[in-house]
């Protein structure tokens, strides 16, 4: 199980990632799958961006639903599981 931050845009998640990727060593786009369904304007949106920074992974997508913003003020943690045993595991301890 692994946390990585998550951003959202508007239709310009792909343009990030390779803006990311060209500014920082050591960096990779891993990932990079389409929504390819749908309304046409979203086709080419991306659904799951997944980009390397030295040893930091962070998702990237763009939002299919209209924002009056380009890209989000938020940060998301987004927490990958590999197994059902870890998604279904006790919370935390208290």
């Amino acid at each position: 199980m692994f946390f990585s931050p998550c951003l959202m845009f508007s239709g310009k998640a792909e343009q990030a990632m390779r803006f990311y990727v060209s500014v920082f060593n050591e960096s990779d786009i891993l990932e990079l799958m389409r929504y390819g369904h749908g309304e046409e304007k979203d086709r080419d949106k991306i659904s799951r961006g997944v980009i390397r920074i030295h040893n930091q992974t962070i998702l990237c997508f763009d939002s299919v639903v209209e924002h009056h913003f380009s890209f989000t003020p938020s940060t998301s943690l987004v927490i990958e599981c590999g197994t059902l045993s870890e998604v279904n595991y006790p919370p935390l301890k208290r």
